[in-house]
């Protein structure tokens, strides 16, 4: 009631200040410190009754000129639209589809929200000063974690309750992942705000100092991948304007990168099967990429084994439904429904190992295919509008980092489950996205 309530009354800017702060801040907490795991509700649902809001905005006579969606949005209906079908073509439960639909589903609703009501950049630029302050918060939390919570850890691998604000559970698994995400979106917006000269020199060292203490204790080594990558995706013209200065931040990198894997290596992986860093290479990597891998103790499958068994368990079901789709929330499993995939297989395989196994599992080749094209779209949408000449510094700075983190994505949905299940995550991309859509039509209409 209360979540009704906000939707239809509080002014739009609040709404969405209301939902980046239940996700960024209170939901991480609340899992986290006081262990209430129904708050993964309270984002959700006020997303969910914002379809309301949404609706209304789009009819209101008041709002006509601006409620005309830019095209990228339509890939975003047609997912949504698709899910829907994929549900109903595989009906088993209402049920299922409404908590399959409030994993992901529901947050669509800000994307179109901020896409009806806002004109101009102020919420989006309030949002963006945070984020340098939102990362050095992260420091405080990572060195708690770090000194009293991990020392207390008897089960599993004790760094996995290292996740800052992001939220977990200490005694198990945790958003680290999207912890180091963000830090290294963060990261690479401050280093271009600083060499558009709005922000100082020290600033970047202690924001530098957060991100390698955050990424480091909670050992996320997929950001090692993503460092360099992102920074290639970002500075790729500077090797053909400043061969020399790329070659030098190139030896650099590469050099930060063998001290990290070997910090991590002694640190987390040095045991008698792996004595050298090479062989602590040679087996994360395996883990990855083994098309067999599954831990039959746990049920957990690896993270490309698990698109090896979508292809030849889903075939063997229905061939047709590799395209279509079993249904959205088909591979979930909680503790009040279990989708009728994952009832299949489960406990002996966990087919939902990762975003991209739970979306062909759910809305099948077509459905995902329609999610990742609109990633790629609005990431490549976000590096056009940075380099108009109108755009102002610090929107171009957040542009290029966005446009690096949006096209991520989608290759980041085979290594964890986060675009698909987590709320902060969820919130993070639809802010994302909406903001370059924002950015389009504004500095597009200030050109004209």
């Amino acid at each position: 009631m209360l979540a009704v309530c906000a939707v239809l009354v509080f002014p739009a800017r609040l709404l969405v200040y209301l939902v980046t702060i239940l996700a960024f801040v209170v939901l991480g907490q609340a899992l986290y410190f006081l262990r209430i795991d129904q708050a993964i509700w309270l984002p959700a649902v006020v997303c969910l009754v914002l379809y309301l809001r949404v609706f209304i905005e789009l009819v209101s006579p008041a709002n006509y000129q601006n409620n005309r969606l830019p095209f990228a949005s339509l890939l975003i209906l047609l997912f949504l639209g698709w899910g829907l079908f994929s549900s109903l073509y595989s009906w088993q439960s209402g049920w299922q589809l409404f908590l399959g639909s409030k994993d992901y589903l529901w947050y669509y609703s800000l994307f179109f929200f901020l896409l009806l009501t806002q004109m101009d950049m102020a919420v989006f630029d309030r949002l963006l000063r945070c984020i340098p302050v939102f990362m050095l918060a992260q420091l405080p939390f990572v060195a708690y974690q770090v000194l009293f919570v991990v020392p207390k850890r008897t089960t599993g691998i004790k760094w996995d309750s290292v996740v800052g604000m992001f939220g977990g559970d200490p005694n198990g698994g945790g958003a680290s992942g999207m912890m180091a995400y963000f830090m290294l979106f963060g990261f690479f917006g401050v280093i271009e705000l600083f060499q558009k000269k709005v922000i100082s020199f020290r600033s970047v060292v202690f924001i530098a100092i957060s991100t390698l203490a955050a990424i480091g204790f909670a050992e996320v080594k997929v950001a090692f991948i993503l460092l360099p990558f992102m920074g290639i995706y970002l500075y790729w013209d500077v090797l053909f304007k400043r061969p020399i200065l790329f070659m030098g931040a190139t030896l650099l990198l590469i050099a930060v990168l063998w001290a990290g894997a070997y910090a991590y290596f002694k640190q987390f992986g040095e045991n008698s099967s792996q004595r050298d860093l090479g062989s602590y290479i040679e087996r994360t990597v395996e883990l990855t990429v083994d098309p067999k891998i599954i831990n039959y103790e746990t049920g957990e499958i690896g993270r490309v084994a698990a698109l090896v068994f979508w292809w030849q368990e889903a075939s063997k079901i229905d061939v047709g439904r590799t395209f279509f789709g079993f249904g959205v929330g088909a591979v979930k499993t909680g503790k009040t429904m279990v989708g009728q995939i994952a009832a299949r297989y489960y406990p002996l395989y966990r087919p939902g190992r990762n975003s991209v196994a739970v979306l062909l599992w759910e809305v099948g080749v077509v459905g995902a295919l329609l999610i990742f094209a609109f990633f790629l779209a609005t990431a490549l949408l976000a590096k056009r509008v940075a380099n108009w000449p109108q755009t102002l510094g610090r929107d171009k700075a957040w542009l290029r980092a966005s446009s690096a983190a949006l096209f991520f994505a989608v290759p980041m949905t085979i290594y964890n489950r986060d675009m698909t299940e987590l709320p902060v995550s969820q919130v993070f991309y639809v802010l994302l996205a909406s903001y370059v859509l924002v950015a389009y039509k504004f500095y597009r209409n200030r050109n004209e």
